[in-house]
């Protein structure tokens, strides 16, 4: 029971106060959708089973995104016109 209240304090509170340069998944989907990208839970569950989505780190069932690994994720994500150039130049 402990630990279950500990986990919804640190979602609650945010995992940053708890575990400086992470972010829960509730901050994470809240920054996704201020930034024009909203996401469903479902998606990020479906993205971690998958292996598909950010890097992430779980402690029982808090799961905490990097943001170190955040932004290189989002990085290699990144269509740019660099790219286009070299796809279309082959």
């Amino acid at each position: 029971m402990e630990t279950q209240n500990y986990q919804t304090q640190v979602t609650n509170e945010g995992a940053r106060s708890a575990f400086p340069g992470y972010c829960s998944e509730s901050e994470l989907l809240d920054r996704l959708s201020a930034a024009g990208y909203p996401l469903k839970k479902a998606t990020l569950a479906n993205w971690r089973a998958g292996r598909r989505g950010p890097p992430f780190t779980k402690f029982g069932r808090l799961v905490l995104y990097p943001e170190a690994e955040l932004r290189a994720w989002l990085h290699a994500k990144t269509i740019g016109a660099e790219r286009r150039s070299r796809r279309s130049a082959a």
